[in-house]
């Protein structure tokens, strides 16, 4: 998820980037609260389009050794210098989720609030929606769902006003678009972009909200005039759509400028090369490098005496029979040199086994089926707990399929043994111990 949220920031800064370079100035609410529930959309849709810009090109390797024999081995040692960030990169795993469970708990707090004014106010029907009266005096006015929530204590004079107000909300669904705002919130927290865009969003519901009261024929500054009385208090949580004092002057300015002409909605294309923009940049290799520090990081397999933990689920090959012995053995497309560059890409060097000194050569034992996929991964050669964790989830990260083995040329599922050597530096060695 962390991964995920580090995409979600760069392609949401560079589409509300350009959506603020062309658009909010703009008098068309209804136009821009469409904008920028695309730059949601498009920004959350961004990572996986990543997949139509990467070409990994397979090419077979020569493969003529026998299964378990004449198989180069790899040497994978600790790299010290990226210890220190590998650490580093845990802790910011685990700041990134508190921050997350703080925004949920937050969000909760603020469904249940939502509910129990709902529960414990007096209701009334009006029309497709409920206006539910509640005891907080301080609270102004907001809609959710199909409910407005207003002060008991509120002259009955100005209710027609609120409830033209907050039924424009509520007739525009404004409360769905919230609920997809504050997800993004909560996966990007620690983004400014993504509060900034909730915030235009809000803004752009509060100006549609006040262009149709005035449509209904309401006196303009008269409705000023209420709104600058009615939003002083409480308000409760962005989930909700609520007058709002601090855009108050934003909207006033809004009421009194001219709609912009057609121009004005023709510059949201910028909208497209920033998005094409957003898909490049997390296409780069430095972004694949940063998403691979911190998955290489945080994928480390817990070990516990000489039980591994293991997190995915076990595959099973059926009742098919296993070879040893085939015709052609399994291959992985571009040989032994890409296998074990894919394994460079994930192996982690153990801490509690750089400290106590240990290395060797790990032998990892799975089967080939006949569709290419590894199965039933399991130690063979044993050197210790953590090195067998660590060899056994390099290998169960590999999502290549292999060249199958064959038998009188039909595709069958067969044995493979993978040796993983890891070695400490003679003089790094003594300083683990």
């Amino acid at each position: 998820m962390l991964i995920f949220s580090i995409s979600l920031t760069v392609a949401l800064s560079i589409l509300a980037i350009a959506y603020h370079l062309v658009l909010p100035r703009a008098k068309q609410p209804g136009f821009n609260r469409a904008i920028i529930l695309v730059i949601y959309i498009a920004a959350l849709f961004a990572i996986p389009a990543t997949v139509l810009f990467s070409h990994n090109p397979s090419q077979a390797g020569d493969v003529n050794a026998a299964i378990e024999a004449g198989v180069p081995v790899m040497t994978f040692a600790p790299d010290y210098a990226n210890h220190v960030l590998d650490d580093a990169v845990k802790w910011i795993a685990w700041i990134y989720r508190g921050g997350v469970v703080a925004m949920t708990l937050r969000l909760f707090i603020s469904l249940c609030g939502i509910m129990y004014l709902a529960a414990t106010g007096r209701d009334e029907k009006r029309g497709g929606f409920t206006v539910i009266y509640h005891d907080r005096d301080n609270m102004v006015p907001f809609s959710w769902g199909r409910w407005v929530f207003v002060p008991a204590t509120t002259v009955p004079d100005e209710i027609e006003t609120i409830l033209a107000h907050e039924c424009a909300h509520l007739s525009h669904r404004h409360w769905v678009d919230l609920i997809l705002a504050e997800v993004v919130t909560i996966i990007d927290w620690y983004n400014p972009v993504a509060w900034m865009l909730r915030q235009d969003l809000l803004d752009q519901h509060e100006y549609q909200a006040d262009a149709e009261v005035i449509a209904t024929g309401a006196d303009a500054t008269e409705y000023q005039l209420f709104l600058i009385k009615k939003t002083v208090g409480n308000r409760f949580h962005a989930l909700a759509n609520s007058l709002n004092h601090s855009s108050l002057n934003k909207r006033i300015t809004m009421m009194l400028s001219k709609k912009p002409g057609r121009g004005a909605q023709v510059r949201a294309l910028a909208i497209v090369p920033a998005a094409a923009l957003a898909v490049f940049c997390l296409s780069t290799p430095l972004m694949a490098s940063l998403n691979s520090t911190f998955s290489t990081a945080e994928a480390v397999t817990e070990v516990s005496g000489n039980k591994v933990s293991e997190n995915l689920p076990k595959q099973q090959t059926g009742s098919d029979e296993i070879y040893d012995v085939v015709d052609q053995a399994p291959e992985f497309p571009g040989g032994y040199a890409e296998l074990y560059k894919c394994l460079a890409s994930t192996v982690v060097y153990p801490e509690s086994a750089m400290k106590e000194g240990k290395q060797g050569n790990v032998v990892v034992k799975f089967v080939v089926d006949k569709n290419g996929i590894i199965q039933d991964p399991t130690i063979l050669r044993s050197v210790d707990p953590a090195l067998d964790a660590e060899a056994l989830r390099a290998v169960k990260s590999i999502d290549v399929k292999f060249i199958p083995g064959k038998m009188d040329g039909k595709a069958v599922n067969v044995y493979f043994a993978l040796p993983i050597s890891f070695k400490l530096d003679s003089g790094k060695e003594s300083k683990a111990e």
